[in-house]
C-alpha cells in the first residue's frame, strides 16, 4: 500500500492580483455572514450545532424573500428546518449540469421538489398549466436579483449549456472529490492540491 496519495484537483484559470484580492475579501465577508447566521439560528431556533447546509438553507430562504418560488407560499422561519417541509432544490438537476453552487439552488416545498424530479424549474412549472407557469415567471422576475440565477430559473432543457469550460471543470472537480474519498480506503494519508 502507498504511504501517501496526492490528488490534483481541477482549478480555474490563473487569476490576477486584483481578482485574488476580491476573492479573499468576498471569502471574509461570507465567513462573517455565516457567523451572523449561526448566531441567528442558535438564538431564534435554539440550534446547538449549525451546519453549513443549515447556513445555506437560511441564505437561500433570505434570497427568495421567504417564499417558495414554485408554490408562491411564504415559508416561516420556524418551518424552514422542519424535516419534511422544505428542501434545498437544484434549479437545473445536478445530473444535467453538475452544478452544486448556490446559483443553482433555491428553497422549495418538499412535494414540489419531488414532483419536479429531473426537469428544469421552468419545465416543471409549465406542466402545472399556463396560469401557474405565468405566476411563477412573474414571481421569479420580481424576487430574484442575481441575473445568473434568474437565467437558470427561466431556462428550459434545450437551453442548458453544453460547452466544455464550466460544466466539465465542475464535473472534474466533483469527480476528484470522490476520488479522494475512494483512495482513503487504500491509504489513510490522502491529500489534495490545486491542479
Amino acid at each position: 500500500r502507498p504511504d501517501e496519495i496526492r490528488v490534483e484537483l481541477a482549478r480555474e484559470l490563473k487569476q490576477n492580483a486584483k481578482k485574488r484580492k476580491n476573492i479573499t475579501s468576498n471569502n471574509k465577508s461570507r465567513q462573517k455572514r455565516n457567523q451572523e447566521i449561526t448566531k441567528i439560528l442558535q438564538d431564534k431556533l435554539g440550534m446547538s450545532r449549525v451546519s453549513l447546509r443549515s447556513i445555506q438553507k437560511y441564505k437561500l430562504w433570505e434570497e427568495m424573500n421567504h417564499i417558495c418560488l414554485y408554490t408562491g407560499k411564504t415559508i416561516p422561519l420556524g418551518d424552514l428546518y422542519d424535516t419534511g417541509k422544505y428542501d434545498i432544490e437544484h434549479v437545473i438537476p445536478k445530473a444535467k449540469i453538475f452544478d452544486d453552487s448556490m446559483i443553482n439552488k433555491i428553497i422549495s416545498d418538499r412535494q414540489a421538489n419531488a414532483d419536479k424530479g429531473k426537469m428544469t424549474a421552468l419545465e416543471y412549472m409549465e406542466t402545472l398549466g399556463e396560469k401557474e407557469s405565468s405566476a411563477y415567471v412573474e414571481r421569479v422576475k420580481k424576487i430574484v436579483k442575481d441575473e445568473r440565477k434568474l437565467t437558470r430559473l427561466l431556462m428550459s432543457d434545450d437551453e442548458i449549456p453544453t460547452e466544455f469550460l464550466n460544466r466539465h471543470l465542475k464535473q472534474s472537480q466533483y469527480i476528484a472529490k470522490y476520488a479522494v474519498d475512494m483512495l482513503r480506503q487504500i491509504s489513510p494519508y490522502v491529500s489534495s492540491t490545486s491542479g
